[in-house]
């Protein structure tokens, strides 16, 4: 799994990103959260991503984000 997951926080994620794009790779990040059934979950998932796109667009990074209808 660690060939498609990259890290367990923003930060982690971004720096692989950072990495990759340095390779020439354009990536996608994915907030994981699968099958999510309370409104709490759903706020956390939307605060991840609502937090994620600016650091990408700051950090002039090239990815962009997956969001899943099950969160």
């Amino acid at each position: 799994a660690m060939r498609y997951v990259a890290g367990e926080t923003r930060q982690q994620a971004l720096a692989e990103v950072r990495r990759l794009n340095a390779l020439g790779c354009t990536c996608t990040l994915d907030f994981l959260g699968e099958f999510v059934t309370t409104e709490t979950e759903a706020d956390q998932a939307l605060s991840e991503y609502l937090q994620l796109l600016p650091e990408i667009r700051q950090s002039g990074l090239l990815s962009n984000v997956s969001v899943k209808l099950s969160q």
